[in-house]
């Protein structure tokens, strides 16, 4: 049976996945993973990749969807959403309807897959997010990449 690591292992075969062009939400990779959500090229994909991570992991029942927000509801109607406090590796982190930072921002619709913790800092690898890495941070939002997790709120349990 499929586990959450096996949702990481799908996941981290596509680090430094990046858009063509960047900054375009396309590319070979990134369109396979709107594709398989029925998402055209030039859509937001996050949630794509991580529908795809699943396909390639065998862990069904995902809402296929490039929405965060859509996935988002159709997991609360399975009761597939648990307590952000009580992630486990490959669980789906959320980032939904986020309230306004201290800063006056506020972040938009996000997921991505948890990894785990490098020394007590939650890890999540996920797409369409700026790259963690200082070699190739260009400030865009065109990577798949692992990285520190900040601002979520929500998380799904699929496996």
């Amino acid at each position: 049976m499929p586990n959450g690591y096996d949702l990481i292992d799908a996941a981290r075969s596509q680090l430094n996945v990046k858009e063509e062009p960047l900054n375009s939400n396309s590319g070979p990779m990134v369109n396979t993973y709107l594709d398989y959500v029925g998402s055209p090229s030039g859509s937001p994909w996050c949630m794509a990749f991580v529908y795809w991570c699943s396909c390639q992991a065998g862990i069904p029942g995902l809402p296929k969807t490039a929405s965060v927000a859509k996935f988002y509801q159709e997991s609360l109607a399975h009761g597939k959403i648990i307590n952000i406090s009580d992630i486990a590796v490959g669980d789906i982190v959320l980032r939904v309807d986020y309230p306004v930072q201290a800063n006056g921002q506020k972040p938009g619709d996000h997921a991505g897959i948890y990894t785990g913790t490098v020394d007590g800092v939650p890890q999540y690898i996920s797409g369409n997010t700026i790259s963690g890495k200082d070699s190739k941070n260009d400030g865009t939002s065109s990577y798949v990449d692992e990285h520190e997790m900040k601002h979520f709120n929500y998380a799904a349990r699929f496996w």
